[in-house]
């Protein structure tokens, strides 16, 4: 589709020039040119967009927003958030695959951005996440969602499943995360052998049936300097930080036994790499030995880790 000066703010959609987006209309013009890079240069609310006025609304209805980006054809680019947030997020579509505010990226790069759902919440069936459903060959870095996150399998506050190299660093989610199946994580639903999550964390509550867990549901990839705070609920393979670790490593990690309800980091296992801790215990700095707290991670006082940035 050709860019005219009205399609973005400015930019020629190059990664030293990338598209600026400063409305709800050119952050839906980001599926139409998935290979390019983009920037918010302010917040985006997509509240009247999606209301039964706004032009969203008139394009999907009941469905709410239509995440950028499927298998077939996956954004591909570069999406900086430059320390804004899109608000108002809301996706009902409870039989589709690849649900978020993006549905699938490849080889992307999304950076500095909040996410904030709306009321009506995000729900999807299989790679559910509040940013990305499914993460290919991607990496998110300073990012957050806010907000409730409904699916069926691989469902995740902020990615529904993490694959083929991904990395998500730096990075939380809060609200709840409800999974009807399979693969339920605060953060992310399912990660593969090739991926990885460093410096990240959980505080809501998530709900499911089969590998649960404060952070990740399933992984077989690897899971550092994280935690998770939230209360874990689940039938089989529930975890403080993890459902089931499946080979790959979990290296200085913890969770909150009182806030859990669990005793176990890892449901399937007695994992090394992630240490229970009682919320007073949680709420000290001492406790992270080997964290940064210089460039990565603050410490509040009397609350749990904050990252610095996002």
């Amino acid at each position: 589709m050709a860019v005219n000066a009205q399609t973005f703010s400015g930019g020629s959609g190059t990664t030293a020039d990338p598209y600026t987006i400063s409305t709800p209309e050119q952050l839906n013009q980001v599926r139409n040119h998935l290979r390019a890079h983009f920037r918010l240069v302010n917040n985006i609310d997509l509240t009247e967009y999606l209301e039964t006025v706004g032009a969203g609304y008139k394009q999907w209805e009941e469905l709410g927003w239509l995440p950028i980006g499927t298998r077939e054809d996956s954004f591909r680019g570069s999406f900086n958030g430059a320390g804004f947030k899109v608000t108002g997020l809301w996706i009902n579509r409870p039989e589709a695959v690849w649900v978020g505010l993006f549905g699938v990226t490849l080889g992307a790069n999304i950076e500095n951005l909040g996410v904030e759902i709306g009321d009506r919440g995000v729900k999807g069936d299989r790679d559910v996440g509040g940013l990305v459903g499914r993460q290919e060959f991607t990496t998110v870095t300073n990012c957050y969602v806010a907000g409730n996150v409904y699916g069926r399998n691989d469902v995740g506050g902020l990615i529904g499943e993490q694959v083929r190299g991904s990395v998500v660093k730096n990075s939380y989610a809060t609200g709840n995360v409800y999974g009807n199946l399979h693969c339920a994580g605060g953060l992310v639903g399912h990660i593969d052998s090739s991926s990885s999550i460093e410096n990240c964390y959980y505080s809501g509550s998530v709900s499911g049936n089969m590998y649960v867990g404060g952070l990740v549901g399933q992984s077989v990839g690897k899971i550092s300097n994280s935690y998770a705070t939230c209360k874990v609920k689940g039938l089989d393979y529930i975890g403080g930080l993890v459902g089931e670790q499946q080979r790959g490593n979990i290296e200085n990690c913890f969770f909150d036994t009182q806030t859990s309800g669990q005793e176990r980091g890892v449901g399937s296992s007695s994992q090394q790499g992630v240490t229970g801790k009682n919320t007073v215990e949680m709420k000290r700095q001492n406790t992270f030995t080997g964290w940064d707290f210089a460039s990565v991670w603050r410490m509040p006082s009397g609350d749990y880790p904050k990252l610095i940035a996002p």
